[in-house]
């Protein structure tokens, strides 16, 4: 189904922004995102709702939100589901704006978000594809959980040289990027191409791609709520299919035939796909055979047959040591018992020789 408002009022000095509300069950919270989007200061928004064919009562909800406030917007609702990449894809054939920026139904931008980024691009060289800044975490009723993101991320990034500019080999580490604080340069997807529908999440693909080619900006400001709950489109629809870990692997799959990484990364990016195609076997994957002939295809370049190799050595050398740490232990246990098993056997016998009278 295919609902297209009139366009309201936009101050047209300004570069337009298309925002994208993500919708696949969330009608519990899909109107507190819709108001947190309509409450922006920023004026030039295009607002586009896409609705994946969500079992709930989400599409009724939206239609009375956007009778209730009278919001120009364009709203798609899916008859089937068609995951969040193809979901995505459509959304940006309707976009207008300079900018574009996605929020899932269950997530907020707090009020200033739009205009401080834009603000960020345009004062930005050409080389800038897209900036993004901290969120918090929340739960369902909105309780904070956990005020940075980024700070359960430290690890994956160089905090000395901070988060501008080339940031593709921190990204490499870890998604550390929150979606819905992310503002794209909508000309960018010209460069680096649409989602890629083949994977059932769409962000840490596009991060990649987009660093990859463009700088990133960090905009130092919390400009998100991340919401942690049961039934958020990601748990729900994601991660808890085999096809999660197969998206993984073709990720890392291509973040290894990058060119210019280094030794460090090529480890690090080999050791995710072995312990991705290990789950993808554990999850009775359709095509794990196929993934396993993919990663043995990975193998025929030297570099990554000779970091294959250490990797193996390194887990048969730690689990050697182990083994041996264990069977220390055990021996030394053993020598403890036997000595005091031996301790109170001549205890007992110097009693039996001088009884105490």
């Amino acid at each position: 189904m295919y609902a297209d408002c009139k366009i309201s009022k936009k101050n047209k000095s300004k570069p337009g922004v298309t925002a994208i509300v993500l919708c696949y069950d969330q009608s519990r919270f899909v109107v507190e995102c819709l108001d947190s989007v309509q409450r922006q200061t920023y004026e030039n928004i295009q607002l586009i709702i896409m609705d994946d064919a969500s079992s709930d009562d989400s599409v009724s909800v939206i239609n009375r939100w956007l009778k209730d406030n009278q919001v120009s917007c364009t709203f798609v609702s899916h008859e089937i589901n068609l995951g969040i990449c193809r979901t995505l894809n459509e959304a940006l054939s309707y976009a207008e704006g300079k900018y574009v920026a996605m929020v899932a139904a269950d997530d907020l931008w707090l009020p200033e978000k739009t205009e401080r980024q834009v603000a960020i691009m345009e004062c930005s060289d050409q080389g800038v594809g897209a900036v993004f800044s901290d969120a918090m975490q929340i739960d369902e009723t909105g309780n904070v959980i956990q005020r940075s993101v980024l700070s359960l991320n430290k690890k994956a990034f160089n905090l000395e040289r901070g988060l501008d500019g080339d940031i593709y080999l921190d990204l490499l580490t870890a998604n550390f990027i929150a979606a819905p604080t992310v503002l794209i340069l909508k000309n960018c997807y010209k460069e680096i191409g649409l989602y890629d529908e083949n994977l059932i999440y769409e962000d840490y693909d596009m991060w990649l791609r987009l660093s990859r080619r463009y700088k990133m900006k960090y905009d130092g400001l919390t400009t998100a709520k991340y919401r942690i709950h049961a039934n958020s489109a990601m748990r729900k629809t994601v991660v808890n299919r085999p096809e999660f870990q197969a998206s993984r692997f073709i990720i890392a799959g291509k973040c290894l035939s990058s060119p210019g990484i280094n030794a460090w990364h090529r480890l690090t990016i080999l050791k995710r796909m072995m312990v991705r195609l290990w789950e993808i076997f554990k999850s009775k994957h359709n095509d794990a055979n196929h993934f396993m002939l993919i990663f043995v295809g990975y193998l025929k370049d030297p570099r990554n047959i000779a970091l294959f190799v250490l990797i193996i050595f390194s887990y048969l050398f730690s689990r050697s040591i182990f083994i041996a740490r264990e069977a220390a232990i055990r021996f030394v246990r053993l020598i403890s018992r036997s000595v005091q098993s031996a301790i109170k056997s001549i205890f007992v016998c110097f009693k039996m020789m001088f009884p105490i009278k």
